[in-house]
């Protein structure tokens, strides 16, 4: 379980009325996710909350929110229970507005990829950081960018996780 924090950077979610999205954004984020015994793949279900998004229509502010779900296949670069653990992610995602924002559509179906790290500090629980660029698949090029961090903790058996010591071999 994945608790975090970031900013995104919307490199296009015009077109729709003159409604433009801009600028960056904050957001929080929950993970959830499974890492395959004795493999260096893991999977992950995701949401994103930005509640606060800056909207520009016909040269008035407006606020709104970006929200969404994705699914991610993660690849594990190293030993998955080494102190630091950089790894890669690719996914898809169904991203939504409360109000019509991109291409004059209120959701838009996603593919993104990116990397992050987890920092292994305690037995079951890492800092995490994550980098993603997430692009729609519809006919309009709309694209965003999301960078967090956050705190994890991992739920059950972690007996090759950090920080545990081999045991003392008996005389």
């Amino acid at each position: 379980v994945n608790i975090g924090a970031g900013a995104m950077r919307l490199h296009n979610a015009g077109g729709y009325s003159g409604s433009n999205l801009r600028g960056v954004q904050e957001y929080v984020t929950l993970r959830l996710g499974w890492d395959f015994e004795d493999s260096p793949f893991g999977v992950e279900l995701s949401g994103l909350l930005a509640p606060n998004m800056q909207r520009s229509v016909s040269g008035n502010d407006h606020r709104n929110s970006l929200y969404g779900f994705a699914f991610e296949g993660v690849y594990h670069l190293f030993d998955r229970y080494a102190e630091f653990d950089p790894f890669v992610a690719v996914g898809v995602g169904v991203y939504g507005s409360d109000s019509t924002w991109m291409n004059g559509d209120d959701d838009a179906f996603v593919v993104q990829a990116g990397l992050g790290f987890n920092w292994h500090f305690a037995e079951n629980f890492a800092l995490r950081g994550d980098a993603r660029y997430h692009v729609a698949t519809d006919d309009e090029y709309i694209a965003f960018t999301t960078a967090d961090v956050g705190l994890t903790w991992y739920m059950g058996d972690r007996s090759n996780g950090a920080g545990n010591v081999a045991p003392l071999a008996e005389d």
